[in-house]
């Protein structure tokens, strides 16, 4: 039994299929169609930009690797002496690239722990003591890596007292990016060396604010976010650009994203927090090598900064997050992992994006598959055949802007869900919602 779906309101309804009694999905969205129109011509054209950018895809996403990736080892140390530096505390990061840390006049410390690890993370991790004046404290994980004008970077972090806990109440820990003697000297930053600068103040009741570098200038203009909070774990994500002319495009959880010349994005635990951000003051095409972080002014000591997973790629990847981005680049085969950017199977927890203009589109039948949202966009197609299953988790998305062929296959509504555009189901199960 074929059942056509147009977006709509599904209130309430009670489907018999098969002879089962399938479950009432409710109030289900109805969000605009998907579907582009366009004229012929600019269709074409489309068309052919399509095929370029997934040969330029394919590449990337078979390129992509780690140029420097640091998790502090598993042995302890620490840096405490007033107006020393060291370049063998913190180990050498895989990859490519050196280290350094130093600690100023105004005490505070650098040390790699590996007990009671607020960050949950395994190993060794960092945690610096910002310094009580202006005299800096400086931990650069990777330094004079593979340089590019365009990078990838990642790491975890938390903010507060000692332990981690909340109760610093004054001070700054900065994280930089860029080139040039900052990275490695006993000085504060310096303006014209820095591409992406991030800021993190202390304050009262585990207060924690966010600022970032443009310019000259700290400001908060573009963030759609300032405040955070101490006692509280955060995956840090840049993606910088710094060429003179060209955007580099990428997926971030089932969202296509664009990162424009001279501009970084940001993103907190998987939530973007800034787009097209403006750079520091480091020259239009300069090349990015180097990472550091920068504490000062904390009355006692009071502002620790704990770090682990610094991850530096000198080219951006094509998908991030919960993105199970479809290439088609061996067959039409869903089970095929390299059919898929990065070749990583979707999983329950995946939102599936089927762009238009690939090698192959995809079909599902030789096994069942799973998804948490499924988007099939103009001029692309999705299959299913030998009677096997598509299940959505709960509150799944299945967006239809191109064409869906059920063939003798089912979806299956884990939960609630959201159906957008004109779907034609073979058979359709909505448990609950």
């Amino acid at each position: 039994m074929k059942i056509t779906y147009a977006q709509g309101n599904l209130c309430s309804l009670l489907w018999v299929l098969k002879g089962k009694i399938l479950h009432t999905m409710k109030n289900v969205a109805q969000p605009q169609s998907l579907e582009l129109t366009e004229s012929k011509r600019n269709r074409h054209l489309a068309r052919w930009l399509s095929f370029l950018f997934f040969g330029l895809l394919l590449i990337s996403s078979k390129g992509f690797a780690q140029t420097a990736a640091q998790n502090f080892g598993t042995t302890t140390g620490a840096l405490t002496a007033a107006n020393t530096a060291s370049t063998t505390l913190i180990p050498n990061p895989t990859g490519s690239g050196t280290t350094y840390a130093r600690v100023g006049g105004g005490a505070g410390s650098v040390n790699l722990v590996t007990a009671a690890n607020p960050l949950a993370t395994t190993g060794a991790y960092m945690r610096a003591v910002a310094s009580s004046s202006g005299s800096v404290v400086k931990a650069s994980p990777v330094l004079s890596y593979t340089a590019a004008t365009q990078f990838y970077t990642s790491f975890v972090m938390r903010c507060g007292n000692s332990s981690g806990a909340s109760g610093a109440n004054n001070g700054t820990w900065a994280f930089y990016m860029g080139s040039g003697a900052m990275y490695n000297d006993v000085n504060d930053f310096t303006s014209n060396q820095v591409f992406a600068a991030l800021r993190f103040t202390y304050g009262n009741s585990g207060a924690l604010t966010l600022n970032y570098r443009n310019g000259a200038n700290w400001v908060t203009s573009g963030l759609t976010a300032t405040a955070l909070a101490q006692a509280t774990n955060y995956t840090i994500e840049i993606f910088g650009n710094n060429a003179s002319s060209g955007d580099l495009n990428y997926y971030y959880n089932g969202t296509a994203q664009s990162v424009a010349p001279q501009k970084f994005d940001l993103f907190i635990n998987g939530t973007q927090y800034g787009n097209d951000l403006s750079k520091g003051e480091l020259p239009t095409g300069n090349t990015i090598n180097a990472t550091t972080f920068i504490g000062t002014g904390s009355t006692s000591n009071a502002a620790n900064i704990f770090v682990d997973n610094l991850n530096v790629n000198t080219t951006i990847p094509t998908c991030f997050g919960s993105t199970a981005l479809w290439t088609g680049a061996t067959s039409t085969d869903w089970h095929t992992a390299s059919n898929w950017c990065n070749s990583v199977l979707p999983t329950a927890a995946s939102n599936v994006y089927i762009p238009t203009a690939t090698p192959n589109n995809p079909s599902i039948s030789s096994a069942d598959a799973q998804a948490n949202a499924v988007t099939i966009q103009s001029g692309a197609t999705l299959s299913m055949t030998n009677n096997r299953l598509l299940t959505l988790s709960n509150s799944g998305l299945f967006a239809n802007g191109g064409t869906f062929t059920a063939g003798n296959g089912t979806v299956v509504f884990a939960g609630g869900g959201t159906i957008t555009g004109t779907v034609t189901f073979n058979n359709i199960t909505l448990n609950g919602g």
